[in-house]
């Protein structure tokens, strides 16, 4: 990654936090703990080519021809009956997939990350990444960078295989593996031409705590396919993040479809559909349908 995608990045991020807190998005945390699944269907996310401040919680880049999908399926998806699928067709191509909610973390507070994909195609060990931009100098200038988890590094985890859906855990106690686009304290970047040879570039969540125990989410949660990945297909579902015993679970849908009764009350009826996407006539439909799924 050149330095000046990488300013870019860091101004966008920065930009990102001021206007969220602007609009009131960022979170605030709870008093007590809790574990909640948000849908996330195609009218929650702004699409934009890249590198732009984001005017809702979800956005998705896509430079170049790399592409991001809601789809049903592929069979059988961990949460509902949907998912979100990245395509890039080129190694110019790029996806990302980003949530700015949780803007303001301590990552010494985050205690669950993690996310679900399928490869329909790919090779070797090819799949979408989880991707973090932070801040790690805390009120300090500068320490923008993103950290990036990718399985291939997480070898007491499972080999990438296509055709079937697979669940990372990239938090994993503080042991899972990760690197940082920019040189930081503990972990020197794959793109860092001075690091010495020997220098840690892939370590454990625990490690980079450890050196930047002032560091805090100050841009995007999310996923990411970058460029380098070309003829790569990956469905992404089930993203999750915790923080302070709080874990929300994104679950990607091409709809918001009824799952219970509450849902339908005080005009919520409106705002849900069949699994197949149409909508219901009244409360009662709705109701009718959470019972019988028809």
């Amino acid at each position: 990654m050149n330095s000046k995608r990488l300013k870019g990045l860091a101004v966008t991020a920065l930009v990102a936090l001021v206007v969220m807190l602007s609009l009131g998005l960022v979170a605030i945390p709870s008093a007590s703990a809790a574990s909640t699944t948000t849908v996330v269907t195609e009218s929650d996310v702004s699409r934009y080519a890249e590198d732009t401040p984001p005017l809702k919680n979800w956005v998705i880049y896509t430079p170049n021809a790399g592409t991001a999908t809601f789809r049903s399926g592929p069979p059988t998806p961990p949460l509902g009956a949907g998912s979100l699928e990245l395509s890039t067709p080129t190694g110019n191509d790029k996806v990302t997939v980003f949530n700015y909610h949780h803007m303001g973390t301590a990552l010494s507070a985050i205690d669950a990350m993690g996310y679900s994909t399928y490869r329909s195609a790919g090779n070797l060990q090819q799949v979408a990444a989880l991707n973090i931009e932070v801040d790690v100098n805390g009120s300090a200038p500068g320490g923008f960078t993103t950290l990036v988890f990718e399985p291939v590094y997480n070898t007491d985890q499972d080999a990438v295989v296509s055709g079937e859906w697979q669940t990372w855990d990239a938090f994993n106690g503080g042991n899972a593996i990760w690197w940082s686009s920019r040189t930081i304290p503990g972990a020197y970047s794959p793109n860092d031409i001075t690091a010495p040879s020997g220098a840690p570039l892939y370590v454990s969540w625990n490690t980079i705590l450890a050196n930047n125990p002032n560091a805090f989410i100050v841009g995007g949660f999310g996923v990411n396919q970058g460029s380098g990945n070309p003829a790569l297909t990956t469905a992404v579902d089930a993203l999750t993040i915790g923080a302070g015993g709080n874990t929300t679970t994104y679950d990607f849908e091409l709809y918001h479809v009824a799952m219970n009764k509450d849902q339908c009350k005080n005009g919520g009826w409106q705002n849900v559909t069949r699994s197949d996407g149409t909508s219901f006539k009244n409360q009662g439909d709705c109701v009718s349908y959470t019972n019988n799924h028809k």
